[in-house]
Parts: structure tokens; sequence; C-alpha cells
């Protein structure tokens, strides 16, 4: 018996637009969120940005999903588990992981901790499966930290004789400067103004003291983003008063 294709089989059950819209949403305040804390949500690995399980777990509750553990077991040399991801009563991804003493940094670890980082593993990815494509619009890795940082090769201690000397602040991040820009460009709608680069640099100097976005900190950059989020249309525009430089409307 041949199957029929209905007319609309193919048909988008939401309006493509508006699942992008409110993705676009949640990924600028993902970056909100781990900005605040980076060293706790982020692995970075060469030129690329992990996100660990806490800031999976903040993503899913913006799409109201929790991940719980369906079973661990254990392996000759570590623990596996099973977690599954829900919306209310319904299932939305699952996904098994490992953790084991073969692994960089874990030979000499005690069960319980293996047997806690394959659930974490497990917990991660199962959301991964239902929300990568979020976190690549917010510009991270669609990978779990937790699943490369075996791969992070930590520096050992300096010795005892070498100076020691603050590392320099983390530069912004490309994350940051596409939230930047889309509140930008938002407040500049509400408001009626043209969103001009020039206006922004004259907000950067003004609070930050450097010519460009790009010159900011991560925790000057996470310090703008809250200021332009909170911020009305109206305030934004005296701010700049304040630093003499005069935002153009849009109809003139």
């Amino acid at each position: 018996m041949s199957i029929q294709p209905t007319q609309d089989a193919l048909a988008p059950v939401q309006e493509p637009d508006q699942v992008l819209e409110l993705a676009h949403r949640a990924a600028r305040a993902l970056v909100r969120a781990v900005s605040q804390n980076e060293a706790q949500y982020v692995v970075a690995l060469g030129q690329s940005r992990h996100l660990r399980f806490e800031a999976w777990q903040t993503l899913g509750a913006f799409f109201s999903m929790t991940a719980s553990i369906e079973w661990t077991r254990p392996l000759e040399n570590g623990w596996e588990a099973r977690a599954v991801v829900r919306r209310g009563d319904h299932v939305v991804s699952c996904a098994e992981a490992q953790c084991t003493t073969d692994e960089p940094g874990w030979s000499t670890k005690p069960g319980f901790q293996l047997r806690s980082m394959a659930q974490t593993r497990a917990a991660a990815k199962a959301l991964r499966q239902a929300l990568a494509w979020v976190v690549v619009l917010a510009g991270y890795q669609p990978t779990p930290a937790e699943e490369v940082e075996g791969t992070v090769v930590h520096p050992n201690h300096a010795p005892a004789n070498t100076p020691m000397v603050p590392p320099p602040s983390p530069a912004v991040t490309n994350a940051q400067l596409r939230a930047i820009w889309s509140r930008w460009r938002e407040l500049a709608r509400e408001g009626g103004f043209e969103p001009s680069a020039e206006a922004l640099r004259a907000l950067v100097r003004s609070r930050y003291g450097v010519e460009h976005s790009r010159d900011l900190t991560r925790a000057q950059a996470s310090k703008l983003i809250d200021f332009l989020y909170s911020s009305t249309p109206q305030e934004v525009r005296e701010v700049l008063q304040d630093a003499a430089q005069p935002i153009r409307n849009s109809d003139v």
C-alpha cells in the first residue's frame, strides 16, 4: 500500500519568523546571564567557547525544559548515565554519557565523582540535542563544556621565584558585541532615532573611556549590556546628550 502525502505535510507547525524571534530573544538573554559570571559558565578551548551545564540549565528554563536522570550504572572503569529532558509531561530529548578513569584528570578520582560527572554530561548532552541551535545563535559552540573540558591543558603553578603578574582583563566577546548591537538597534527603533555607530561610540567613550565597543573588557561589556536592556530610549538620549553627541532622528 502506497502512502499518499498530504498537501501540507511539510508545512511548518509554527511561523518560522516568530520561532526565530523568540530564539534570538532567548540567545540575547543567555549572553547577558553568562556575561555576569564567565568563569562559572564558560570553558574556553582555543578560540572556541563552550557552555557548562549550568548555562544549559538556564537556557532550558527559558523554554520550560528540565533535565532529569533516568538511570546510572557502573562500568569496569567508571560510570555511565542516561538523562531525559522534559517539557511538562512531554519528553523532548534524551542522551547517555560516560565518565571513566582512562580520561585525562580522572584516573584517581573516587567513584562518586565519576558517577556525578556522567550524570552531568548526560543531562547537558540531552539539553544540547534540544537547544544547540539557540546556543549557536548566541555565539557559543554547541558542544557542552563537560564533553571537551578534559582536553583543556591547565598550566602548572609558576615557580616560587616567578613574579606574580595580574592577568589581563578578558576582552569583550563576539557574543557580547552582537548583544550590544542588537539592543542598540532595538532602542533606535523604539525611540525613532538612527542607530549610528558614531552615537554608540560616544556612549561607550563617555561611560568606559575607550573609543570603540571592541575595546571594552568583558566585564565592561556586561555592564553596558545591562545598561542598554534596562534603559529606555529617552534615558539613552540623555546619556548621549551629556556626552555632547546628538542623535539624529530617522525622519530628518
